[in-house]
């Protein structure tokens, strides 16, 4: 179907399309998305009965601390079709919108935005003050997050909204967290996290970004930036007993060598054998240190002796704990939640920031001559706060944690039997290997905005202090036999994703009504599916279901998952600022200039060298800016992928140019068929006998079976490229097409029969077009409204398999594969449709040649014979795809001299090609050869050259065969004039 449907999208493009009001002829974007907001709200709530719910979905909740992206738009497209195609089947639907509170991203960007309005800091405020920001910007935000979602047809039910930090969920996480706590499933311990100086929090894995080690840019104390090189690897000397300082060690962190323990080697290294159960010195410290052997060590790693610093590395720290008797004095961490050196460490350095630090251990350590030179460190990696920008600090601290392998354990249970099903079959290895992975997962977070732990104390709060855990303070002060004024609460907040974790339980009324004393006891899972991006398996999907089987006694949140993929480019690279290829949704709806592209570069905090990149490749991509298109045809771009890919590849200028070209097609289709409703007498009918109506009328059905299997697979791209099919190849380029003759005829018999085929087609294809481009579908729907009496919201689509006709579907694919033939002819010689053609079919199967071409001859220009001539020698064979049939041809007398004139033409044409493509082989060749006998050339770049040598070779081929059957055909013809 893929080379058919290419002919389908370069029929469109000769259709103009216009994004202007005031035009009825051409598909008009503003006018068909208006009225957006009420077209969204009646469509969510179309057959939804409240009491009655039989398909229940959530929308990933974005985040509050900005606007949407083409990300964003990817998932509602996925599941508006969803639920659209539910409520299209008559199902009570209800898809729930959120919004997530996003503790630290928000924290972030309201520390920002009060430095740069007012030059406020965070410790300017006080708690509740900073928390009052956060909740305005919070609230702004997502009352521009939900209009975007309104303009991109989103018909969600706003009535249900949640928000991860309203009073719903506030009771819902306290009460998750008492339950988990009285299971024991929740503690107070050491835990390595991932420190965000500049922010002063801990981190989750995926607020954390790794990137390729050498100079890079991080906050300065000042506000501004600084470059520092980082994860470069220096070397250090450590001291034999005899004052040898011979024992060389590789460390990115020489910094951290104040809280050095131990030195380790791998057992089976040869190198160092010796060293193992001796005594180093340190360089820089009074302070002797055991060699330990650890298989953990990497040999291949530096020198292939590692130092151990336990307060500032987990896998050190893994390694210490098994050597407890071989590592008798253990230091503290030298590095503060400050990025500085800790008070007392070395009193040079102390107060020093840890990069400074750094430099000045490195020129000490050159001094001494204890090392302090640049080692060699490939692929080296360095981890970087994704919000602030600085370099993350391991950091051993008590923090609150959940002991995840019972929950992770009935998670993994539940796929094993089947009951958790999980879409593309691809992505269910990366859910269990998330599930598989059972470290602690580490709640706390030193925020001001999100839900504080529900611990108490009493007198001033300590890292030693005891803890109480309750559900509010109330209880608290009632188990602590105290006031309530004489409680302190835990400062630290839950990871946001702690309160996501809980979103199925909650938008289903769990711990919904602050006076209810009891839990809602769910018998089945509370939503349907879960669709979302694979990107947060890990960090939502898997918590999700751990968190509901736990907390329901063993109810999944959903019994279906979907993960779709993340959109790229149409390169292939991630969407990146840095880039210049992040797309606002909203400027594909609205449409933007290449000046105001570039402005908003200008604008952006990113450096010279990224904007001027980024510049070259918005000139190089939008060279126009991108026209004003509205949502279909944003959702026609992102549904010609398939969405549950791994990488969705965008080219937004191209596909959204179709999408606007598709629209076009069928607002031409709905003018046509208003001007045959104007024509015919209105007397109409619902029982058909011509073949053609009933081909169509099979087509239809068949085409919406297969919709409805794709959905259920949730295979959306397949069920879109099924009904674009339809529409294009089946009703407008063929079936339309036969229908014009009557017309210009005034054939008043058949055209009521066309009107009675269109008054049941077009209304259904229409109501289904909806799932995908809802406001296009409904303008159409509406405008054509006297095809059929009922609402658009109404809208019931219903199997009606018994019109599926198979036998006459076999024959109008063989019938249509002639008319192919022909058009391919036609296309490849650039033969106008004044020149026709007579033809007959030679065949070793019996494949007869339907009635229906009677009806399709005038959309190729040939006129079959029944029977084979006596004499074919005037005649020329083309093959036809698909079938074991040749197509024999000959011209019209009167056309002969023009076909010949055009075939010499052509064969001239591709000539010029051949002699072009040659000096193109003969480059490659050279190339190639040239790679080939390069000793310095990498083996990808000799394979890359051989392969584009070859294939340039091919197409050399490709183009002397096309001319050898080109002048094959020239001299024939010649001598049928002779």
């Amino acid at each position: 179907m893929a080379w058919k449907r290419q002919k389908l999208l370069a029929r469109l493009h000769d259709r103009g399309c216009s994004t202007q009001p005031g035009s009825n002829s051409k598909f008009d974007v503003s006018l068909v998305n208006a009225n957006y907001v009420d077209k969204a709200q009646r469509a969510a709530q179309a057959h939804l009965k409240r009491d009655n719910v039989a398909f229940r979905m959530v929308l990933p909740p974005p985040n509050v601390t900005g606007q949407l992206h083409l990300g964003h738009a990817l998932t509602v497209t996925v599941e508006d079709a969803i639920v659209r195609q539910q409520r299209l089947l008559g199902r009570s639907t209800q898809w729930i919108p959120g919004f997530d509170h996003a503790g630290i991203a928000t924290q972030s960007v309201v520390e920002k935005m009060l430095w740069k309005e007012k030059r406020l800091r965070r410790i300017d405020l006080s708690r509740e003050e900073f928390v009052e920001e956060c909740k305005k910007w919070a609230k702004r935000n997502s009352n521009q997050i939900a209009e975007q979602l309104k303009r991109l047809g989103a018909s969600l039910d706003w009535t249900s909204q949640y928000y991860t930090l309203d009073e719903r969920f506030s009771r819902a996480v306290s009460e998750a967290f008492c339950r988990l706590h009285e299971d024991g499933l929740i503690a107070r311990g050491k835990q390595f996290v991932h420190w965000c100086p500049s922010l002063q929090t801990a981190l989750s894995d995926q607020e954390v970004n790794r990137v390729e080690a050498g100079r890079i840019s991080i906050p300065s104390s000042n506000g501004g930036t600084r470059s520092i090189e980082a994860g470069v690897m220096y070397k250090v000397c450590y001291g034999t007993m005899d004052n040898k300082w011979t024992v060389e060690v590789g460390t990115t962190r020489p910094e951290t060598c104040f809280a050095d323990v131990a030195l380790a080697v791998h057992p089976d290294d040869p190198r160092h054998a010796h060293l193992i159960h001796t005594l180093v010195q340190h360089p820089l410290l009074d302070r002797q240190m055991p060699v330990i052997a650890d298989r953990a060590v990497l040999i291949d790693k530096g020198t292939g002796i590692v130092k151990l610093t336990p307060e500032h590395d987990r896998l050190d720290a893994d390694i210490v704990s098994r050597h407890l008797d071989e590592i008798t004095t253990l230091t503290s961490s030298c590095i503060n939640e400050h990025g500085l050196i800790t008070p007392g460490t070395y009193p040079k350095f102390d107060g020093l920031d840890r990069f400074d630090a750094r430099n000045e251990v490195i020129k000490l350590l050159q001094d001494l001559n204890r090392g302090g030179t640049k080692m060699k460190h490939e692929n080296a990696q360095v981890m970087i706060c994704s919000r602030s920008g600085d370099v993350i600090e391991p950091r051993l601290m008590k923090q609150w944690n959940l002991d995840v392998k019972p929950l992770h354990l009935a998670a993994l249970q539940a796929i094993e039997r089947g009951k958790l099903k999980i879409a593309p079959m691809g992505q269910t290895q990366r859910v269990i290997d998330w599930l598989e992975n059972t470290d602690p997962w580490c709640l706390s977070r030193q925020l001001y905005w999100g839900h504080r732990i529900p611990a108490f104390t009493t007198g001033d709060v300590t890292d030693e202090s005891e803890w109480t855990i309750a559900r509010d303070s109330n209880k608290a002060a009632t188990t602590l036999g105290c006031h309530v004024e004489d409680l302190r609460q835990e400062s630290d907040v839950l990871d946001t994703w702690f309160s996501s974790s809980l979103v199925p339980l909650v938008v289903s009324g769990w711990c919904s009504s602050s006076t209810s004393t009891t839990i809602p006891h769910f018998t089945s899972p509370p939503l349907n599916i879960m669709e979302t991006g694979h990107d947060i398996i890990g960090f939502w999907v898997t918590r999700m279901i751990a968190m509901t089987l736990h907390l329901t006694n063993g109810t999944l949140p959903f019994s279906n998952v979907f993960l779709h993929g993340l959109v790229r480019d149409s390169s292939g690279r991630k969407m990146s600022k840095s880039l210049g290829n992040v797309i606002d949704p909203l400027d594909v709806l609205d449409g933007i200039s290449l000046e105001q592209m570039l402005k908003r570069l200008d604008e952006s905090n990113l450096d010279k060298q990224e904007i001027g990149l980024a510049k070259e490749d918005l000139r190089k991509n939008y060279p126009n800016g991108i026209p004003k298109s509205g949502a279909d045809a944003l959702r026609f771009a992102l549904l010609r992928h398939d969405v549950s890919a791994t990488d969705v590849p965008i080219a937004v200028s191209q596909l959204v140019d179709e999408g606007l070209r598709f629209c076009n097609k069928l607002w031409n289709l709905t003018n046509y068929v208003l001007i045959l409703h104007n024509s015919s007498t209105r007397n109409f009918t619902d029982i058909f006998t011509n073949e053609t109506d009933l081909w169509l009328l099979s087509r239809l059905h068949g085409t919406l079976i297969a919709i409805n299997d794709h959905m259920e697979k949730l295979s959306l791209s397949n069920a879109f490229l099924a009904l674009f099919d339809f529409l294009i190849g089946d009703l407008c380029d063929v079936y339309l097409e036969t229908t014009k003759k009557y017309l210009w005829s005034k054939d008043q018999a058949r055209i009521n029969e066309v009107c009675s085929v269109l008054n049941h087609v077009l209304p259904r294809s229409l109501a289904q077009l909806s799932i995908f481009m809802p406001f296009a579908a409904q303008a159409m729907y509406e405008r054509t409204k006297t095809l059929n009496d009922c609402d658009f919201y109404d809208f019931i689509l219903k199997q009606e398999p018994n019109r599926v006709n198979p036998a006459l579907d076999t024959q109008m694919r063989f019938t249509l594969s002639i008319v192919s033939t022909i058009r391919s002819l036609r296309a490849q010689l650039n033969l106008p449709k004044t020149i026709s053609f007579d033809g007959f079919l030679r065949s070793n199967e019996s494949s007869p040649i339907h009635p229906l071409f009677n009806e399709l001859n005038s959309l190729c220009g040939l006129r079959l014979l029944q029977e084979q001539p006596s004499s074919s020698k005037e005649y020329v064979i083309y093959p036809v795809h698909g079938y074991d049939v040749q197509l024999n041809i000959k011209i019209q007398d009167e056309h002969r001299e023009e076909f010949n004139r055009l075939l010499e033409k052509q064969n001239e044409h591709i000539n010029q090609r051949i002699e072009k493509q040659t000096e193109v082989v003969k480059g490659a060749n050279q190339m190639a050869e040239r790679d080939a006998n390069d000793p310095k050339a990498k083996s990808d770049k000799k394979e890359r050259s051989a392969r584009r040598a070859k294939s340039e070779m091919m197409k050399l081929e490709g183009l002397r065969a096309e001319s050898k059957r080109l002048q094959t055909l020239v001299d024939k013809q010649k001598n049928l004039i002779k």
